[in-house]
């Protein structure tokens, strides 16, 4: 692996957005350590752009982000009703929830510890990987009608956080990871969030791989996913949120 100097100081980006110039700006979220960056400050729309507007892309791609003061969602939908949902604190965000199947907010995945799926250190050191951390109990239960079922696993699982690379570059993780795109400029620094699930009990040869492509003030901006063929990542999808747009949603969230 070649060595690349970590990414420091600030840098001001400029998108054109309904016909003017919108300067990056980071938001402000907790006070971290010199030399780590608050993961909660890439993984979220900021607080000015998410009061009135979205992440979308081609293809009907589109996240919409919603921040509360324990969690925030990545909404898939604009009536709310499919989403991915994360847990944090000062300490550590976590994967808790995702939809079952989209467009039906009844039934979801929940992770059954509710924090046994620890992503990434809310205070995280840039590297490659920067964290890595190994999920020993992947217990989730899927729940149908807000009625959850019998516990599952998914064998052992990794969370990492790569990076920074940039939004143009395919990047040094396995495999070439496509360039973002749209409103994104290519110099833009990114990190990504990479989780590997069924994995063997030494973390090793996992069936698969989803990766988040995070964006300071932007938030998730391409997601990723591969499958394990032959000992190798072959990439399968990949959806871009990589312009901004008009219009906000709320969750819809019954079963809670």
């Amino acid at each position: 692996m070649h060595k690349i100097s970590i990414f420091a100081g600030i840098l001001v980006l400029f998108l054109a957005l309904t016909g003017s110039a919108l300067p990056l700006q980071a938001e402000s979220t907790i006070t971290c350590p010199p030399g780590t960056l608050d993961s909660l400050d890439w993984l979220t729309l900021d607080s000015d752009l998410r009061a009135t507007q979205h992440m979308a892309g081609p293809n009907g791609f589109g996240i919409w982000t919603v921040v509360w003061p324990d969690k925030f969602w990545w909404m898939k939908t604009p009536s709310g009703d499919t989403w991915d949902v994360f847990l944090y604190d000062s300490q550590t965000v976590y994967l808790w929830l995702t939809e079952e199947s989209w467009n039906h907010p009844y039934n979801y995945k929940r992770n059954s510890q509710n924090t046994n799926f620890p992503a990434v250190p809310r205070c995280v050191q840039p590297g490659y990987p920067g964290s890595a951390i190994p999920i020993a109990n992947t217990g989730y239960r899927i729940a149908i009608n807000c009625a959850e079922g019998s516990e599952m696993f998914l064998g052992k699982a990794v969370m990492e956080w790569w990076g920074p690379y940039t939004a143009g570059n395919p990047g040094q993780e396995p495999g070439l990871r496509p360039p973002v795109g749209g409103q994104i400029p290519n110099n833009t620094p990114v990190y990504t969030l990479s989780y590997r699930w069924g994995c063997n009990n030494s973390y090793s040869n996992c069936a698969a791989k989803e990766e988040y492509i995070l964006a300071q003030r932007y938030g998730l901006v391409q997601y990723n996913f591969w499958n394990l063929v032959n000992g190798q990542y072959v990439l399968a999808t990949t959806g871009n949120n990589n312009t901004v747009a008009n219009g906000v949603t709320q969750p819809f969230f019954p079963c809670f």
